[in-house]
């Protein structure tokens, strides 16, 4: 996959710098090289490659090849939530509930959980489904996180299935 990858890069695909980024992030017949990952993930978000910025973004908040940096993080998922990417909205939904670079908002939190579940992300439902079953910036309601998490669970979402056990006991 790899010299498809690159062939691909090398005639300015996004999607294949991407990709190879991917490839040198994750150890994919490549060492893991997060500096090479870095730099093909920057350059696919460059060209405006939704999958490149969150990935860049991941880079920023594990302070993988590069120094930890939620702002940046937080940039980037934005200009990918903006391009309609779901996991950049759960991601800054995470940020928002954990109070990572940003003011801790479970209110935020919600808005870009709620942004990922309307473009049927099951990570976004599932996280909705935490907030209600916890009361995080919403009235606690377990019927509604019940809700979520059978949303999520139908989409495949193990954590969400895990939940659904714990409240059927």
């Amino acid at each position: 996959a790899r010299q498809w990858y690159e062939k691909a890069a090398a005639a300015g695909n996004k999607d294949g710098m991407a990709n190879l980024g991917f490839l040198y992030n994750q150890g994919l017949g490549v060492a893991i090289d997060y500096q090479q990952a870095f730099q093909w993930f920057e350059k696919a978000a460059d060209g405006d490659n939704a999958q490149g910025m969150v990935n860049l973004g991941v880079l920023y908040v594990q302070g993988l090849g590069v120094k930890q940096d939620y702002g940046k993080a937080r940039q980037w998922f934005e200009r990918s939530a903006a391009n309609g990417n779901a996991q950049s909205m759960v991601n800054l939904g995470f940020l928002y509930n954990n109070g990572l670079g940003v003011d801790l908002d479970y209110q935020q939190a919600r808005l870009w959980y709620e942004k990922a579940a309307a473009v049927h992300c099951a990570s976004g439902m599932y996280n909705l489904g935490v907030l209600y079953e916890h009361g995080l910036g919403v009235p606690q309601d377990f019927e509604q996180a019940r809700n979520w998490f059978e949303k999520a669970a139908d989409l495949g979402d193990v954590n969400a299935a895990i939940e659904l056990k714990k409240i059927a006991r």
